[in-house]
């Protein structure tokens, strides 16, 4: 199991928190968080866990194996517990017994979130009824051991302050084992947490193995009376609903040992609760994870767990009730419906990435198409606009050639006037009988209107319409040639 890696995200979700309450500011400034805030932007603290615990799920798990996946639920659990509490201590019914499932439901079901990371803890819906402030002081051990087991990845010559760090787990186990139900089930998750402590307890040892004091002064998990339990793993089944998980047993009175001279002292005691109320017993039948031969063969159930780390006939002598048949569990291989689940929505957002990613990338290449054709047009307007410009001074100069030369045709100059006597040689003065006048205007009325001159404008204005003719054609020709139109 990689808790190093499950510390690592707890540790920076946790960094994102100022004075208990979510950090929105910096969330919102962080891309990787903000992703799963609603609507892009995280406006409340109920906002701001939300979205860091869909952060933790979806980056985590997305990191671990398939036949791993469920057996962080408790951590994770206990995490998001941790924060309902911090709510649930503010309120008016903060004296009132309140189980996770009812704070989620209370505090966090209506602030909307991206991912429904509620759905993927299914399969642990028993776990859903634990006591909330008892799943939030198992966090705040969870919270020291992660830090220890960072500190020591990061200083692993600072033998001293593992010590101290160590002391300081062993302080807060005494002081939960102390304040919670002796029942199975809380029992099971403190020693999940001892589980992880002694893993990491053994690995330091066997990395100083120079180092002879380092096995003694490197704390244990123990009860206050020095005796061990086992650290627990796997996967099992819990149930909340028994009587001895509903309150404290009053039987038992343990003094909490004094710290080690020179080490710090122990964090605060956690105060019993007022009595549960009576809870209807509506968990659902969940499915175990795949696990190996070996952990079937490994992985205890929660009625194999002495109430209080006594076995044999001392465990006869307990104040547990016996455990019947129909209360004890068979590990078996059912098919990984939460792994399946969480892998397919995995998939649909990343195939939601993508498909957003791909959208920006052709965004931008037809927006570039559009830059380019409307360019592609107004340059072929403007050409065609300057071509036809051309033609068009090049025919009207033609069009004025043309008149020019008809008017000249038209108006001839008139020399028959400067003509004199009968051979047209000088000015003769007009005769007294002057019939000769009426006989000259008679000719030029006649000459003006002679067929001769009306056909010459005809062929004037079809010459000139052919010619406009001609021109129009050419200039269609080149256009064709050039490829402005079709």
């Amino acid at each position: 199991m990689d808790h190093k890696l499950m510390c690592k995200y707890l540790n920076i979700a946790d960094s994102y928190f100022k004075a208990k309450n979510a950090d929105t500011t910096k969330i919102n400034k962080d891309s990787t968080i903000k992703y799963y805030c609603y609507n892009g932007v995280c406006k409340t603290n109920e906002d701001g866990i939300n979205a860091l615990i869909a952060y933790i799920i979806m980056n985590f798990k997305s990191s671990i194996k398939d036949e791993e996946y469920n057996k962080y639920d408790e951590y994770l659990l206990m995490w998001l517990s941790d924060k309902l509490f911090e709510i649930h201590n503010k309120s008016e019914d903060k004296d009132n017994e309140i189980t996770l499932n009812q704070a989620y439901d209370t505090y966090l079901k209506n602030h909307k979130v991206k991912f429904n990371y509620w759905n993927i803890f299914f399969s642990r819906n028993d776990l859903k009824e634990a006591n909330l402030k008892y799943m939030s002081k198992f966090y705040i051990l969870l919270n020291k051991i992660c830090k220890t087991i960072t500190y020591y990845e990061k200083n692993p010559d600072e033998i001293a302050n593992l010590i101290t760090n160590s002391t300081e787990c062993s302080n807060q186990y005494i002081s939960i084992y102390n304040n919670i139900p002796k029942c199975q089930s809380y029992l099971y998750l403190l020693n999940k947490l001892k589980g992880i402590y002694d893993d990491f307890r053994n690995d330091a040892i066997m990395r100083n193995y120079s180092n002879n004091d380092l096995e003694t002064n490197l704390k244990k998990f123990t009860k206050p009376d020095g005796g061990e339990m086992d650290g627990k793993k796997g996967f099992i089944s819990y149930k909340f609903s028994d009587s001895k998980c509903k309150s404290l047993d009053k039987k038992i009175t343990m003094s909490k040992p004094t710290d080690p001279p020179g080490l710090p002292s122990s964090s605060e005691e956690i105060q019993p609760p007022q009595p549960l109320k009576q809870l209807k017993d509506n968990q659902r039948e969940t499915s175990q994870p795949y696990l190996s031969k070996q952990e079937l063969k490994n992985d205890q159930t929660i009625s194999d767990i002495p109430p209080e780390g006594v076995s044999g006939s001392e465990q006869d002598n307990s104040d547990s009730a016996p455990v019947g048949k129909e209360n004890q569990s068979t590990p078996r291989e059912p098919f990984n419906t939460g792994s399946f689940i969480f892998r397919n929505s995995l998939k649909g957002i990343d195939q939601l990435n993508n498909g957003l990613k791909f959208y920006e990338k052709k965004k931008e290449q037809l927006t570039n198409a559009k830059d380019t054709i409307k360019n592609l047009y107004n340059t072929s307007v403007s050409n065609v606009k300057k071509f036809f410009e051309k033609f068009s001074d090049f025919f009207n100069d033609i069009i004025d050639n043309v008149s020019k030369d008809y008017k000249k045709v038209e108006n001839p100059p008139d020399s028959g006037d400067n003509q004199s006597g009968s051979d047209g040689t000088g000015d003769t003065p007009p005769t007294p009988n002057g019939p000769s006048s009426p006989k000259k205007n008679s000719e030029q009325t006649s000459s003006e209107n002679s067929p001769s001159s009306t056909e010459e404008k005809k062929q004037l204005n079809r010459l000139r319409t052919r010619l406009k003719t001609k021109i129009l054609i050419k200039t269609i020709k080149d256009l064709k040639n050039r490829g402005k139109i079709k």
